[in-house]
């Protein structure tokens, strides 16, 4: 059939014969799916790259931030080596809300001779978490947690700092360290002479907690009067950390290099207490390295995407999530820099 156009003229116009018309039709059809097919690779290509940038962006600033901070502690300002007490300088207000962990003497001050630099455990696998969490602002179930104290590296010379009851102070001569806070009335405590040099102190807790769907790298700090989730005393680090392992290198022949890399159940208590601790005549026993091991996920979901992939993160297998997100596991293994401060009460 051919479709033959009459002018007002009497002239015939020949248009498309309706063959023609399908066959227009369907290589249209075909132009525009192949169109549509490169689009939609496109598009996919670009959420991959996305997510994956993502994951390497955020697991790459999580572990520098912990790196930096991690490899610091136990830092007890001119002490960092060799024997060393700890306590309490007279007169002390006590912390109201403090973050203590399991042990005789794992809060933000010393009470004893077993004082705590450093403890972690694996949330729903450990007798006892941390004192300042609880079921509405802890961490998420089977994710690591980590304590650490040290003072931070500058020597405090602001005579207003030690009248700030905000601020807490480490004061070491050498061969002890006080700890107290600062007093608006008092100021520096009347018992440290001009042997004793002053530093700003930190208490860490570093664990993971998800909000709407969104996990996320946390840290509590001490702050005023407390380390619960109010009065800024945590900090919301990186989106997208899921999961989070720690394993703790253990020298067990003096040589200050890790033999072995422990979960935290596996660790000593003696360990945990000092740091350092003898255990036999030809070698001590101490933590100078932690391996941490990071599962970062994409913050969106990708509904073209099934995750069907397991993960080994440390030690730990983790199962398929049968998800739209990625994830990717980092890691990196921290050497403790100031493994060796123990207390000479021992």
């Amino acid at each position: 059939m051919v479709f033959k156009i009459m002018s007002i003229t009497g002239r015939k116009y020949k248009g498309f014969s309706l063959i023609e018309l399908m066959i227009a039709m369907v290589v249209g059809l075909v132009l525009t799916l192949g169109l549509f097919t490169m689009f939609r690779m496109s598009s996919t290509n670009v959420t991959t790259t996305s997510h994956f940038n993502e994951l390497q962006e955020n697991g790459r600033i999580a572990l520098t931030l912990m790196e930096r901070d991690i490899s610091q502690a136990g830092f007890m300002g001119d002490v960092t080596s060799g024997d060393m007490s700890f306590r309490l300088a007279d007169g002390t207000i006590p912390i109201a809300s403090d973050c203590r962990g399991m042990g005789a003497d794992n809060g933000s001050y010393p009470l004893s001779s077993s004082f705590r630099l450093i403890w972690g455990y694996r949330v729903g696998n450990a007798p006892q978490g941390m004192t300042c969490f609880t079921q509405n602002n802890g961490p998420d179930d089977n994710t690591d947690v980590l304590q650490i104290k040290r003072v931070v590296g500058r020597q405090v010379n602001a005579v207003l700092d030690f009248n700030d009851e905000n601020n807490h102070f480490v004061s070491t001569n050498g061969a002890l360290a006080i700890f107290y806070r600062g007093n608006p009335v008092n100021g520096r405590p009347a018992e440290l002479d001009n042997s004793y040099r002053d530093w700003d102190y930190a208490h860490h807790v570093y664990y993971i907690r998800s909000d709407d769907g969104v996990p996320s790298l946390r840290r509590r700090v001490l702050v005023n009067n407390n380390m619960d989730a109010v009065g800024g005393s945590q900090h919301h680090l990186v989106v997208g950390i899921e999961d989070m392992r720690f394993l703790y290198g253990v020298d067990t022949q003096g040589t200050n290099e890790p033999e072995a890399f422990l979960a935290a159940p596996d660790v000593p208590l003696s360990v945990w207490d000092r740091m350092e601790k003898p255990l036999a005549a030809d070698g001590v026993q101490k933590i100078v390295a932690i391996k941490v091991f990071l599962l970062v996920r994409s913050v969106e979901e990708d509904r073209s995407y099934l995750n069907d992939i397991s993960y080994r993160l440390g030690d730990l297998n983790l199962a398929p999530f049968n998800d739209g997100f990625r994830r990717k596991v980092l890691s990196s293994t921290i050497a403790l820099d100031n493994f060796t401060v123990i207390d000479s009460a021992n």
